[in-house]
């Protein structure tokens, strides 16, 4: 009996993030916020207030190709709109890098950031 390699696309439920030069192994979503809890007189809780709400993503990827160009992803820096798909199709405004890292081997080169979303989410 003969096996197949079918291709992503067909086995990965619910999609599957992109950046150019990469194939992503792994990706991971979430938000993080800014917030505070305000007390009244008394002490006792009243509200919690939300300043910020921005997307973040963990990314696991391998170059596609020998020289694909990794030394751009560096701490503090961004990835600019639209040059990461998310699963769903959406491209959120520009990231900013906290934190990034690159694995050269002889054969595979390894790429691992943690992005959190420049602006405010906007749902």
């Amino acid at each position: 009996m003969a096996t197949e390699q079918l291709p992503s696309d067909l086995y990965l439920i619910g999609g599957q993030a992109t950046l150019s030069g990469y194939e992503i192994i792994s990706s991971g979503y979430g938000f993080e916020e800014q917030t505070e809890d305000k007390f009244d007189a008394a002490g006792a809780w009243k509200a919690k207030i939300t300043f910020s709400r921005r997307q973040t993503c963990s990314i696991e990827a391998e170059a596609l190709a020998a020289g694909t160009p990794g030394a751009e992803y560096i701490v503090g820096g961004g990835i600019a709109s639209g040059s990461i798909t998310l699963a769903d199709g959406s491209t959120p405004s520009a990231w900013i890098i906290r934190s990034a890292s690159m694995s050269e081997t002889k054969s595979v080169t390894t790429l691992s950031l943690d992005l959190i979303e420049q602006g405010d989410a906007t749902d």
